[in-house]
């Protein structure tokens, strides 16, 4: 059985040290688009939830493919939606400028 912390496989872990690198250069380039003002704040912090709920899609993957006994992926799949959702309305505050920040 496994604690949940670590990785489901060898797979897993590779899998996670290739996106993770790749979308820390990505949420960067944002930042800096943000920083001289081509998106607003709202939007860089709705992305940067999408981008987690990401890896938590990628976290139910492995747990569901790999691990018969665990129904951790349900709570990984749990996380992804309220994440997701929370980016979505970010996302619109951002576009409609319902926020001054």
């Amino acid at each position: 059985m496994h604690d949940h912390e670590g990785f489901v496989n060898k797979k897993h872990k590779i899998i996670n040290m290739i996106i993770g690198p790749i979308i820390i250069l990505i949420l960067i380039f944002l930042f800096y688009l943000q920083h001289i003002g081509n998106i607003s704040q709202m939007l860089f912090l709705g992305i940067c939830l999408l981008f987690i709920a990401l890896f938590n899609v990628i976290e139910a993957f492995f747990w569901w493919q790999d691990d018969e006994k665990s129904r951790y992926f349900v709570l990984c799949i749990g996380e992804a939606v309220i994440f997701i959702i929370f980016g979505i309305i970010i996302w619109q505050f951002g576009i409609f400028g319902l926020t001054t920040i």
